[in-house]
């Protein structure tokens, strides 16, 4: 690494070492958020289904 690039290597490494607070919305949350989601519509959604298949049959 050359010198030219080590206070940008040490301000990114400022940058990630802050800590994030209890209730703050990072990538990583949001995408298990969107996934729980999507999971929780998989489970409406079948539940429709069965309901509906056991009604007719």
């Amino acid at each position: 690494m050359s010198l030219r690039h080590l206070p940008a290597t040490a301000a990114a490494a400022h940058v990630l070492a802050q800590p994030v607070g209890a209730y703050t919305l990072t990538t990583g949350r949001l995408w298990s958020v969107v996934a729980a989601l999507l999971g929780l519509a998989g489970v409406v959604i079948g539940g429709l289904a069965l309901a509906r298949s056991r009604r007719t049959a």
